[in-house]
């Protein structure tokens, strides 16, 4: 039986484990499997294998920290909102509704016991407020009170359209209309922007009735 001496001498090993208790199986097999890829051929040796013969066990490269504990990517969906081609007004895109984070405290919430008109007046002055928006349309004052104060009582375009037009006339002088518009839009007049305060104030419960309509 012939003997031999064999010294193995790793230079430079350094080994560096770092993640969580959930990776500490599978990296502690990965080291396992490259240290007897390294020591395969030696045994070879032992058994009269020349070293060339010997056969080479193909390890993966040991993991690093990172990669062993970075989590997987993952894709995320995102959910895409539809966005209105440019110069679409359609009503289903939605383009002329007027909305803003509304305040029930500054402006108070429309009184369901509300005329159409008045409604619509409160509607206009407020939006003017808390908006650019000046003058709007029977249709698109309706779309926009109805789909956020829907609970205050609808409103319909065709009513709001002929009482703001009684409206415009003396002596209430609450609205004017711009007539060059198609649809014809509606704006507040000085005295209609003072009356729609006194809505809010109604609104708010600082006033127990509504304001009388001027003239009338």
């Amino acid at each position: 039986m012939s003997k031999f001496k064999l010294k193995l001498k790793l230079t430079g090993l350094e080994i560096e484990v770092e993640g969580s208790r959930d990776d500490v199986p599978a990296m502690v097999q990965s080291i396992g499997q490259q240290m007897s890829g390294l020591l395969q051929p030696i045994a070879g040796l032992a058994d009269g294998e020349h070293p060339q013969e010997a056969e080479v066990v193909s390890t993966t490269p040991l993991l690093t920290a990172s990669a062993a504990s970075a989590p997987r990517k993952r894709k995320v969906r995102r959910n895409r909102v539809p966005v209105a081609p440019p110069g679409d007004s359609s009503q289903e895109a939605g383009s002329d509704i007027v909305s803003w984070a509304h305040d029930p405290l500054k402006w108070g919430n429309p009184v369901q016991g509300w005329t159409g008109w008045m409604k619509a007046l409160w509607f206009l002055y407020v939006a003017s407020m808390e908006t650019d928006t000046r003058d709007m349309s029977a249709q698109q004052i309706t779309r926009s009170f109805n789909q956020f104060f829907r609970t205050s009582g609808l409103i319909h375009a065709g009513h709001v359209a002929r009482d703001l037009g009684k409206r415009k006339a003396a002596p209430a002088l609450l609205v004017g209309e711009d007539g060059r518009r198609d649809p014809s839009a509606w704006f507040l007049t000085d005295r209609g922007i003072q009356y729609a305060q006194q809505l809010v104030l109604h609104a708010r419960g600082e006033i127990p009735t509504p304001p009388a309509v001027p003239g009338a």
